[in-house]
C-alpha cells in the first residue's frame, strides 16, 4: 500500500516538475538564458511548495461569530468523512500514464494532492539545482 502510495506522488511529481521544466523551455527557446530559466523553475518550485504547505495546514478548530451580544465562538467538528476525495482532471490524466494505469489505487487510499504537490515542488527545486549546476557553473 504504501509503496503504492510513493509511486501515485512520484509519478504526480514528475508531472507536474515536466510541466515546470517545459516552461522552462519555452523561456530558454523564445530568447531566454539559462540564468532565466533557473530562476524561472526556482521561482515556480516554491511557489508550488508553499501552496502546497498552506494547503497542508490544518483549518482553525472553531470560527467566531459576530452577534448583537458580542462576538460567539463556535467549535467546529473535527471528524472527517471518508470516502470524499474526488477525482479531479489532472488526477486523472496522471492515472492514466502507463505505471500507474497497473497500479491503481482509489481515491481516497492515495495521498491528499496538497502531498503531492509538496513532493513536486521538493522535485521542481532540485531539477532547478540540477540546472544551475549543469549551465551555469
Amino acid at each position: 500500500m504504501i509503496a503504492r502510495q510513493a509511486l501515485d506522488a512520484m509519478v504526480y511529481a514528475l508531472v507536474v516538475t515536466t510541466i515546470a521544466l517545459a516552461l522552462g523551455g519555452v523561456i530558454r527557446i523564445s530568447g531566454g538564458t539559462a540564468a532565466d530559466v533557473v530562476l524561472f523553475t526556482f521561482v515556480s518550485g516554491i511557489v508550488v511548495l508553499g501552496y502546497a504547505t498552506y494547503s497542508l495546514l490544518p483549518g482553525r478548530p472553531w470560527r467566531i461569530e459576530h452577534t448583537d451580544s458580542g462576538m460567539e465562538l463556535i467549535r467546529r467538528n473535527r471528524t472527517r468523512t471518508v470516502g470524499t476525495r474526488e477525482v479531479t482532471r489532472f488526477q486523472a490524466v496522471v492515472q492514466s500514464l502507463p505505471p500507474l494505469r497497473w497500479y491503481t489505487i482509489p481515491p481516497d487510499e492515495r495521498l491528499s494532492p496538497a502531498a503531492k504537490l509538496f513532493v513536486a515542488g521538493v522535485c521542481i527545486l532540485l531539477m532547478s539545482i540540477g540546472i544551475e549546476a549543469a549551465f551555469i557553473w
